[in-house]
């Protein structure tokens, strides 16, 4: 068969689901509103990602339930109709398959949309089979046990107290160190009965992953983002924290 021949084909001569490609490094984030008077704060919220990710010239795929203007010809709106609430339909589940789908994209940041702006492009940056996340000031024992969690999770806190309390607002790295988290994060869930799911954080879920499979792997601090709840004006750091 030539080329010709294939162009002149009315339907693919492989079967497959198709897709439209995406680049090879992307943003990913979601901007959900939960009712209609949270609309216009999730199109500023998405509007301000947007201008500080497509400066840079790198596109950012939004998953949103709210039409945003778009001015910005990197901004990819994907369209969600419920608002995220329901374990199934959660960003990290999200992510992934948009990851799975995919598989021409090489690396990823995945941010949250409400506190995170792009500061610097960090994917030249970004060394092979590294992690790099969030952090915060506080430490493990900070955050709130509750007695219906997974015991393996308030245990692993309760025993390592003093280590840094590390953030979901900035999940970046190669394709295959993100699907490894973001699967771990999701078959965890799965094993959980529906009580410990409501009573369990996804911060103390996220810390106990990281912590328990990506110790050696982790990257976070000033070179990812800036310092979370101090609004700095001045920072080189990749992502900039509200």
């Amino acid at each position: 068969m030539t080329l010709e021949s294939i162009f002149k084909l009315q339907q693919a001569p492989v079967s497959f689901i198709p897709h439209a490609a995406v680049q090879r490094e992307i943003i990913l984030s979601e901007a959900l509103s939960k009712s209609s008077e949270q609309d216009e704060q999730i199109q500023r919220t998405g509007s301000r990602l947007a201008d500080s990710v497509t400066r840079w010239t790198l596109p950012l795929y939004l998953r949103t339930n709210v039409k945003i203007q778009s001015q910005w010809p990197g901004l990819y709106q994907c369209e969600s109709k419920d608002d995220g609430s329901q374990p199934t339909s959660d960003k990290w589940t999200w992510a992934y398959w948009m990851l799975h789908r995919h598989p021409e994209v090489e690396r990823v940041a995945m941010v949250d949309a409400a506190t995170v702006t792009l500061n610097q492009n960090p994917f030249p940056e970004m060394d092979a089979d590294c992690l790099y996340v969030a952090d915060e000031l506080n430490e493990l024992e900070d955050l709130q046990l509750l007695t219906q969690t997974i015991p393996e999770v308030n245990s692993f806190i309760v025993h390592n107290s003093r280590l840094q309390t590390l953030n979901p607002a900035v999940i970046a790295g190669e394709r295959g160190i993100v699907l490894e988290l973001l699967s771990g994060l999701i078959t965890l869930k799965r094993t959980m009965t529906a009580d410990q799911i409501n009573n369990l954080t996804d911060l103390s879920l996220f810390n106990y992953v990281l912590y328990r499979y990506f110790t050696q792997r982790l990257g976070h601090g000033r070179l990812v983002t800036s310092i979370m709840s101090f609004n700095q004006h001045e920072t080189n750091a990749w992502f900039k924290l509200q």
